[in-house]
């Protein structure tokens, strides 16, 4: 009998560092993240890093665009 393989399902809510977003994604700069941190989108703050969710920066996104939350 075969075993399949464990895959990991990623958690949305998992904060992930900022260069995460920055550095390996490229979606904004830390300027532009530091500016939507100050409109709203949600960050946390865990020993002098800051840490940022998938879905808090989708809600952020579709809260700009004026998407409906799904």
């Amino acid at each position: 009998m075969e075993k399949t393989p464990y895959i990991i399902q990623p958690n949305l809510d998992t904060p992930l560092p900022i260069h995460f977003y920055t550095d390996t994604l490229q979606i904004a700069s830390r300027t532009t993240l530091w500016q939507w941190g100050k409109e709203g989108l949600r960050m946390t703050r865990v020993g002098g890093r800051v840490f940022l969710s998938q879905a808090d920066l989708q809600r952020f996104m579709n809260e700009r665009t004026g998407e409906v939350a799904r």
